[in-house]
């Protein structure tokens, strides 16, 4: 969800960032081409966990720096909106793979159909997003430039390289050993 508000926030706002806005525009598309080969790269790499955290962080921070530029310099602030738009397009492709990889076979598809449609809300909600500039200028850029989401990655077990799990059994297993969880002991009740 995160990605595509940001994605569709910056594609919305391409003329507020002081260059024309049709060369705003392709550069925006330029830059669609090679970050999908960036990311496939990065997948086989870094993995999957380390893609998604890095491109959420990174893009969200490229998107804040947007703040502090100061307004009149239009090729900064053009050149970290589309690096920013860059790494957030490449956030969403990662989650496209990281979603076919965490979840059983049985519910696979629904939960990929629950992701379709939380970014399709994110989608609808990037112009009401961008109207929140009205009351204070900042507030959309950091809506849409929350490290929040990148941070809560860490919380997402490593894919890479492992079996697609069969059952609810097995991906609750995998998600054991490999992610930061806390052990309480369990209290023995009668």
């Amino acid at each position: 969800m995160v990605c595509v508000k940001a994605y569709y926030s910056l594609s919305l706002n391409v003329g507020k960032f002081g260059l024309d806005v049709f060369l705003n525009q392709h550069i925006f598309g330029l830059s669609e081409i090679p970050v999908h080969f960036l990311c496939m790269w990065s997948l086989e790499t870094a993995g999957r966990k380390v893609s998604l955290m890095g491109a959420l962080i990174l893009g969200g921070s490229l998107c804040l720096l947007t703040l502090i530029v100061p307004q009149s310099n239009y090729i900064a602030i053009a050149a970290l909106a589309t690096c920013g738009r860059f790494l957030m397009n490449g956030a969403g492709s990662v989650c496209n793979v990281y979603i076919q990889e965490l979840f059983p076979t049985s519910i696979r598809q629904t939960a990929t159909a629950l992701g379709s449609t939380a970014a399709r809300a994110a989608s609808m909600l990037s112009p009401v997003v961008n109207l929140l500039e009205i009351y204070h200028f900042p507030i959309p850029t950091l809506v849409f430039g929350s490290l929040a989401s990148g941070i809560m990655a860490f919380l997402l077990p490593e894919t890479r390289h492992t079996e697609l799990p069969g059952s609810t059994e097995e991906a609750e297993g995998k998600r054991e050993n490999n992610t930061l969880s806390l052990h309480f002991p369990k209290s023995d009740q009668k």
